[in-house]
């Protein structure tokens, strides 16, 4: 079994889209300040305040995010955040153009990959460096290619850009879309390149924080899993 790190390193700063707070690290215990509480070889112990948005970094979006009536984040059964995955390479359509129907298909039919019914879909579009020029603005998603992939299974959506929508389209028709069928949204994904077109399990699942509008999670890729599950 091989595991690919599809997540976001979060420091101090970091900021998962314009609109949203960067992210603070503030030290709370030193191991300067606690080295005399403790007997050696203990030396101590150190503890830091995180502040930071619950769509930091590599996250998921609960419906609640857009749809008022829908669940919050730790009402989102795992089951959507964990399964089968598969990956479409769309980084060769125009960096300012969304991804249509007819794209995904064409994608598919040249990776040879079949979404079947329960399939978490990551949809590679960003080619460069996370957060370097253009990624904010790069185009995502059309509604009618959320529609079509909701129609042939997937449970949940994930993207290596800052927003699976138009960033420019205030209606956001695909996070409505999806979220009002509490289909899970995963964005700031990483290394998307490293996955090849075979499937494989996706792990993303977020904290358990009442009342949270999403999460940051610690997504990850399983690859050879069958494989190294006979070999056990």
């Amino acid at each position: 079994m091989r595991i690919v790190d599809l997540t976001l390193e979060l420091a101090p700063g970091t900021q998962s889209f314009p609109t949203h707070p960067a992210v603070e690290i503030k030290p709370v215990l030193t191991y300067e300040d606690t080295a005399s509480r403790y007997i050696p070889p203990c030396q101590g112990a150190a503890t830091s305040v995180l502040v930071l948005s619950d769509h930091a970094g590599t996250h998921v979006d609960a419906p609640y995010h857009f749809i008022q009536s829908g669940l919050t984040v730790e009402g989102v059964a795992l089951e959507k955040t964990v399964g089968r995955a598969v990956m479409l390479d769309l980084t060769d359509k125009p960096v300012s153009q969304n991804a249509t129907a007819e794209m995904i298909k064409v994608c598919c039919r040249r990776q040879g990959t079949v979404i079947q019914s329960g399939d978490i879909v990551l949809l590679h579009m960003w080619s460069g460096v996370w957060g370097e020029e253009g990624f904010f603005t790069c185009g995502s998603l059309t509604h009618e290619a959320a529609v079509w992939l909701v129609e042939h299974g997937a449970k949940a959506i994930g993207t290596d850009l800052g927003i699976l929508d138009e960033p420019t389209n205030m209606a956001r028709p695909v996070h409505m879309e999806l979220l009002g069928r509490g289909i899970p949204i995963f964005e700031n994904l990483v290394q998307l390149d490293k996955l090849g077109y075979d499937p494989f399990l996706f792990v993303g699942m977020p904290l358990k924080v009442k009342g949270a509008t999403g999460s940051p999670v610690r997504a990850a890729a399983l690859l050879d899993i069958t494989d190294a599950m006979e070999s056990a």
